[in-house]
């Protein structure tokens, strides 16, 4: 007596086919919403500029930075430099509150430094409020810091919905 497995093989495929049809037609449902999801979100990516401010340069995502919280209505400072700028690189000032930004323009995620920097610079700018702004992400520990301690953090999709929202 001959088996012929692929035959086996096929008849069971198409068996399974057959009965859970249903099955495979919401997998490719889900495969399909996930792959447009990606496609949606580098589109937007695109079309704010996150694929240009990632080869910037600090200095000049600082001032891509204070051009764009002036277009949200902040009078900005840029006090930031590769040295002695205590933590801060830009300082915001709207309807009297005075705000420190770090900014970081990096290719990995930010971790807890810059949220104690821009925190520690707080008092010697005289501001109240702090944020780091990064064309990436914060790692978990950053997330918690900034928790504890009052920082706003504007990761790659923040800035993104921002950059996106000055545009419309």
């Amino acid at each position: 007596m001959h088996i012929n497995f692929s035959q086996l093989l096929i008849d069971g495929l198409l068996q399974s086919i057959q009965h859970f049809w249903q099955f495979y037609l919401l997998i490719a449902f889900v495969i399909a919403i996930k792959v447009l999801y990606l496609i949606y979100g580098r589109y937007r990516l695109g079309k704010a500029g996150m694929f240009e401010i990632d080869k910037m340069s600090g200095d000049d995502f600082e001032r891509y930075l204070a051009m764009l919280f002036e277009k949200l209505g902040y009078r900005v400072q840029i006090v930031g430099s590769h040295k002695g700028d205590y933590g801060t690189d830009l300082i915001l000032e709207k309807q009297g509150v005075r705000t420190a930004v770090q900014a970081k323009c990096w290719h990995n995620s930010v971790g807890i430094k810059s949220i104690q920097e821009v925190y520690g610079s707080l008092h010697f700018y005289n501001c109240t409020k702090a944020i780091v702004v990064t064309n990436n992400y914060f790692t978990q520990q950053a997330k918690r810091l900034a928790e504890t301690n009052n920082v706003e953090l504007w990761d790659r999709y923040k800035l993104t919905q921002v950059i996106l929202s000055t545009k419309t």
